[in-house]
C-alpha cells in the first residue's frame, strides 16, 4: 500500500457537537477512564477526511473535560501550545472574530520538504546503515496491539547537574540522554550495533513564522551510535551530537523501512516551546493539557520532557517488554543518569 501523504486542503465544517458524556463528580474518574479506553482502542483511518475525535465529559462544578485524540499526522507536539493560545484567544474574544499572528503555509512548508537533495539524502542514510544488520535491542517481541506505560522523574538537583554538565561539554541535554540510552543498549547487548531511533522537529530558521505553523513537522529517523569498549563519556557524548547534527541535515528523507526489523526504540525529547500547562480564558477558568498518551508504531517509545526535573515516560507494546521489565529499563536509565551527573559534575567556580 501507498505511504500516507499530505495535502493541504480546505477544512470544511467540524462537528458542531463533540458528544457530551453528562457526569456526576462521584463517577468521573471512571467516566473518563471509559471514554479514554475506548477511544484508544478505535484506530484512526487515513483514508478519511480529519484523522481527529472529541468527547465532552461534563462534571459541573467538577470541572469539564475535553478529551481531544488526534492521528500524529495531524499535528505534532509542537504545535498543540498553539492550538491551545488560539482556543484560549477565541475564549476571551467571544464576541469578536479570533486573529491570530499569521504564520507560514503548511504548502510552503512541504515545498521545503521537497527541496532536499533526495539522492545525497539517500547515499548518507546508506553509508551511515551500511552492515547494521543486527541492532541493540530491549524488547522480547515486535510491536502489537495495545500499550503499557510507565513513568519515573530525574529529581531536580541531578537534573540541574545534568544541564551544567551538558553546558560544559558543549552538547545539549538531549544529547546526555541519548548517550545514556546507548550505554543501557549496549549493556543489554555486547556485540550488537548500537542503533535506535530519534525523533526530531523540522522547523527551518529559513521559513518565517514557522513556529507558529500548526501541523506534522517531526521526522523519526535512525541514530547508530559509534558506541566502543572504553570509550569515555565526553567522547561518547561528541560523537553522539556529530551524528544527531549530521542525521539532522539529511532527515527531509529518511530512510524507508525504519519499523521494519532495524528500531527497537525511538527516543522523542520534548524540547519545545509554549504553556502547556494551560491558558487563560478570560471568566471561564483555564485550558490546559493534562496527560498526553502517545504510542507509536516501534516496540519501546522513550519520551523526555525537560523541566526542573526530567520526566521519562516509557511506552512498550505488550510483546515487547512486560510491566516488570519496562519498568527496569526506565529505573536503569535514571540511576545511569545519576551516576553521570555525580561523576562528572565539578562545583563551580
Amino acid at each position: 500500500p501507498a505511504d500516507p501523504g499530505e495535502l493541504p486542503a480546505d477544512p470544511g465544517e467540524l462537528p458542531a457537537d463533540p458528544g457530551e458524556l453528562p457526569a456526576d463528580p462521584g463517577e468521573l474518574p471512571a467516566v473518563l477512564g471509559d471514554v479514554l479506553a475506548a477511544d484508544r482502542a478505535e484506530p484512526f483511518r487515513l483514508d478519511r477526511p480529519r484523522p481527529a475525535r472529541w468527547h465532552w465529559v461534563d462534571a459541573g462544578s467538577a470541572g469539564r473535560w475535553l478529551v481531544w485524540s488526534h492521528h500524529h499526522i495531524l499535528v505534532d507536539g509542537w504545535s498543540l501550545p498553539v492550538v491551545l493560545e488560539a482556543v484560549a484567544d477565541a475564549y476571551a474574544t467571544q464576541d469578536d472574530p479570533v486573529r491570530t499572528p499569521p504564520a507560514v503555509g503548511y504548502a510552503e512548508y512541504l515545498r521545503w520538504l521537497r527541496r532536499a537533495d533526495r539522492e545525497a539524502d539517500a547515499a548518507y542514510w546508506r553509508q551511515t546503515l551500511a552492515d547494521a544488520t543486527s541492532p541493540a535491542r530491549f524488547s522480547h517481541g515486535p510491536a502489537a496491539a495495545g500499550h503499557r506505560t510507565v513513568s519515573q522523574r530525574l529529581a531536580e538537583p541531578h537534573t540541574a547537574r545534568l544541564a551544567r554538565i551538558a553546558e560544559r561539554h558543549r552538547v545539549t541535554l538531549n544529547t546526555l540522554v541519548l548517550s545514556a540510552w546507548s550505554v543501557l543498549l549496549r549493556r543489554q547487548n555486547p556485540k550488537a550495533d548500537v542503533v535506535f531511533g530519534v525523533t526530531m522537529s523540522l522547523r527551518p530558521d529559513e521559513l518565517a513564522d514557522v513556529e507558529r505553523l500548526v501541523g506534522l513537522c517531526l521526522v523519526t529517523v535512525p541514530l547508530r551510535v559509534p558506541l566502543t569498549d572504553g570509550m569515555d563519556l565526553p567522547t561518547l557524548f561528541g560523537a553522539v551530537q556529530d551524528r544527531l547534527v549530521d542525521a539532522y541535515q539529511h532527515a527531509r528523507n529518511p530512510p524507508r523501512g525504519l519499523a521494519d526489523g532495524l528500531l527497537d526504540s525511538v527516543v522523542v525529547f520534548e524540547n519545545y516551546p509554549g504553556d502547556r500547562t494551560g491558558q487563560r480564558l478570560g471568566r471561564h477558568g483555564r485550558l490546559r493539557a493534562v496527560r498526553s498518551i502517545e504510542p507509536t508504531e516501534f516496540p519501546i517509545t522513550l519520551i523526555v520532557s525537560p523541566g526542573a526535573e526530567l520526566t521519562f515516560e516509557l511506552t512498550a507494546a505488550p510483546a515487547a517488554l512486560d510491566a516488570g521489565a519496562a519498568t527496569a529499563v526506565l529505573g536503569n536509565l535514571v540511576r545511569l543518569l545519576e551516576r553521570i551527573a555525580t561523576a562528572l559534575w565539578e562545583e563551580p567556580t
